[in-house]
């Protein structure tokens, strides 16, 4: 019985396999190509393993977050024990939150900090890796005098948020439910508030820009090499194979740089990982044991990688007839099509116009598929769209100088390479101009302009009670360089109890002189024993002979005040540190003394931008006396902090993302060049000048780069118009940002353009041409 042609699935895993001998076997040049393509599908396979281990990072971020936080104070806890007094004592060494507590133990087993062994006893230190660290530099002896001591120990993972995480325990005798709360247990088990619903769009969107480009470089590392396969192709059916064959046999050797991308980017997944402790972007630190890949996302990458290497490979020879005597019908004869180029940004915006038209995203999850599914075609699009618009540019171009003229003709004869490897910056950049447009358009929101001057910080100095001495605080802030006290205040708190409320009206009141009510509101003509009122929500002063009483009347008799017939109302001013003030604006004449020892004192200090080291300075003088509270330095910009962590996250992608996409397009660049090493050799031995190559190189990156962000700044431009309209805001453009992204194309191209001379020298020599 005879054994007659293989069929079915054997006769696909035969071609498979040929494909996958033709791409390993191909001599240096394969080998070479082969590199290439796994190296670059494993920098993107890299990228995205990270993604698929943020679910995992976050989960053990946010429970050790949970573990080494101190609950609020209980009402009725009474000393037993378990039960710990605890004082916060945060801090601040330049840009750096040093987390701290004092803690006493009351009873003999008492309640341990995540992370610790024991409870610190009098005068014990514990401190975190990041913190010893930091005290054992020399920058860190600014730091040792607010903590008291020398380190006893350290603090392990458990306690920490991340290895970049700065926090101590100081145990402390001098604790007592007057400076301090007791506790019978560290951690707490309360979810974190719930982003709002327009920072749940900003994460969409920014995991949306991020992720696609990786997916389309995929796309473009699968098609390194491709004149050369399809070199290989046509020699295969001068041998007999039919055109079936031919694309199962492409597809065996798309699938060997698929593995080995799939290797080569665990590799660089498990070596970067190693590393990641080390780390410190944006005040964003993990432990290595917190980058684990969630293990559905991981499949879906292994299946997705060769399914879209394969996918890329297949579509790409839909244009071309792979014969015997060669590769025919290739891009520069036909015509492309436009029409379904145009559908996917038309469907794109029209699910982004379906959910943009009430302008109130409300984040469900039909929402965020529409959303995301709709800034994705749109992407997309400009990528499918900037082949045509390149080769309708290209080929009405004539005439120039030579360099242009050999960029342009290679740019009219294979612009499909360069198309491919800037679709990626493209749909990068087009992104990145519709997040900055969200992001510029809702800062309003989560940012505010403090006003303060330029070229100095402000530093707001609050004592915890009246028991304090400002006077010496102050002539001693003034002796530090770089420091001046710019005003200084009492803040107390008045209490009018009005007949039939349940509760009394608190009015806050600030007492100063004139010189420093005049930073709050327009006190023109005051003098000392002036009182004046001042309510930006439009409440009317208390009525005259009005009887308040300072402090709460709950804690203490309290001392009574009148408020005086001459009682001003005034327009307030804006203040960087008390904002619009409302409430009542004393200079010290028109309140009694004893009434000051109700409330707490207020310094503002201005400190040079040029001297960082006298906020240092001044946090020495004040903090570890207990009596003042934290020192809080006000720049020109106060964000809320989930807003401050997306932007972070989003630096933190794009700077991956354009890394990659500058990978792309230089290997697209050496990729182009070995495949014409030979022409080069010639041009070169019929005298042509290395300069006009290598500026016929720029040319070749500049042009598609160029033209990539031209559509890349509309459609991003488009986008974020959409999205602005979806959380009902006015169109607004950031043209600032609009000249970043524009620039950072050319800092690419540049970039690419230097590396990538030295292989056209190299491939310049006479004896490339040479063969056997």
């Amino acid at each position: 019985m005879t054994r007659g042609n293989p069929t079915g699935m054997r006769r696909w895993a035969i071609d498979f396999a040929t494909g996958l001998r033709l791409a390993s076997a191909g001599g240096a040049g394969g080998l070479v190509r082969t590199t290439l393509t796994a190296v670059a599908v494993g920098l993107a396979v890299g990228l995205l393993l990270v993604a698929a281990s943020l679910p995992h990072i976050f989960v053990e971020r946010e429970a050790r977050a949970q573990a080494v936080d101190v609950p609020f104070p209980t009402e009725g806890l009474e000393a037993g024990p378990h039960t710990v007094l605890v004082q916060q004592r945060d801090t601040r060494f330049g840009e750096i939150t040093i987390i701290g507590h004092l803690v006493k133990a009351e009873g003999d087993t008492p309640a341990v900090p995540a992370g610790l062994e024991r409870l610190p006893g009098p005068g014990e230190l514990m401190v975190s890796p990041a913190l010893a660290e930091l005290l054992e530099t020399s920058e860190g002896s600014l730091l040792a005098p607010r903590l008291d001591g020398e380190p006893d120990g350290l603090i392990s993972q458990d306690g920490l948020v991340g290895p970049g995480d700065y926090r101590y325990y100081l145990g402390s005798d001098a604790l007592d439910l007057e400076n301090s709360h007791r506790v019978a247990q560290f951690g707490v088990e309360e979810p974190g508030e719930p982003f709002p619903m327009m920072l749940v769009l900003l994460a969409l969107i920014s995991f949306t820009v991020l992720l696609l480009p990786v997916a389309m470089f995929m796309g473009v590392a699968a098609r390194f090499g491709g004149d050369s396969r399809d070199r290989r192709l046509a020699a295969l059916r001068l041998l007999g194979t039919d055109r079936a064959m031919t694309r199962r046999v492409a597809a065996g050797e798309a699938l060997l740089g698929a593995f080995a991308g799939l290797v080569a980017g665990t590799v660089f997944f498990l070596i970067g990982r190693r590393f990641v402790e080390g780390i410190v972007l944006w005040d964003v630190s993990v432990f290595v044991s917190d980058v684990v890949p969630d293990p559905v996302l991981t499949l879906l990458i292994v299946v997705a990688v060769p399914v879209i290497t394969v996918g890329v490979s297949w579509l790409a020879m839909r244009r071309l007839i792979i014969e015997p005597l060669g590769v025919f019908r290739q891009a520069a004869v036909g015509r492309r099509r436009l029409w379904w180029r145009l559908l996917l940004p038309v469907a794109g915006l029209a699910s982004l116009v379906l959910f943009a038209r009430d302008g109130a995203f409300t984040g469900g999850n039909l929402e965020q598929v529409g959303v995301a599914a709709g800034v994705m075609l749109v992407l997309i699009g400009a990528a499918t769209l900037l082949p045509w618009v390149l080769d309708a540019v290209v080929h009405r171009i004539e005439g120039g100088p030579v360099p242009w003229q050999l960029a342009i003709r290679r740019l009219q004869l294979g612009g499909d390479a360069a198309a491919r490897a800037v679709s990626g910056i493209a749909v990068a950049a087009a992104g990145a101009v519709a997040l900055q447009m969200l992001f510029f358009g809702v800062q309003g929101q989560y940012v505010t302009d403090t006003g303060v001057t330029d070229g100095h910080s402000e530093a707001v100095l609050q004592s915890y009670t009246a028991d304090v001495d400002p006077d010496a605080v102050v002539r001693a802030v003034d002796e530090i360089d770089g420091a001046e006290t710019s005003h200084r205040f009492w803040s107390l708190v008045a209490y009018w109890d009005i007949e039939g409320e349940e509760w009394p009206t608190a009015f806050p009141a600030m007492v100063g002189e004139c010189a420093d009510l005049a930073a709050l509101a327009d006190v023109t003509g005051c003098a000392d024993g002036d009182a004046f009122f001042t309510d930006p929500g439009g409440y009317p002063a208390p009525p005259e002979s009005t009887t308040l009483t300072w402090g709460d009347p709950a804690l203490s008799e309290g001392l009574e005040w009148t408020v005086p017939a001459d009682l001003r109302q005034v327009e307030a001013r804006y203040d960087p540190i008390n904002g619009q003030f409302g409430g009542l604006l004393l200079t010290p004449g028109a309140v009694e003394p004893e009434a000051l020892a109700t409330g707490y004192a207020q310094l503002q200090v201005l400190v040079s931008d040029d001297r960082p080291l006298a906020i240092e300075h001044i946090r020495n003088l004040v903090e570890p006396t207990g009596s003042w509270q934290p020192v809080t330095v006000i720049g020109n910009e106060v964000s809320e902090p989930k807003f401050d962590g997306i932007r972070r996250g989003l630096l933190i992608g794009v700077t991956g993302v354009m890394t990659l996409v500058g990978f792309s397009l230089l290997i697209g660049m050496l990729e182009q060049l070995q495949e014409r090493r030979r022409l080069l050799s010639v041009l070169s031995a019929f005298g042509t000048r290395r300069r006009v190559l290598g500026w016929s190189v720029l040319w070749q990156v500049a042009l598609p780069v160029a033209f990539g962000l031209v559509l890349s700044l509309a459609t991003g431009t488009v986008v974020g118009g959409a999205l602005l309209t979806m959380v009902d805001l006015p169109f607004a453009v950031d043209w600032w940002n609009l000249a970043m992204v524009a620039g950072i194309g050319a800092g690419v191209v540049l970039l690419v353009t230097v590396i990538s001379l030295p292989v056209l020298w190299r491939l310049m020599r006479a004896d490339g041409i040479r063969t056997e």
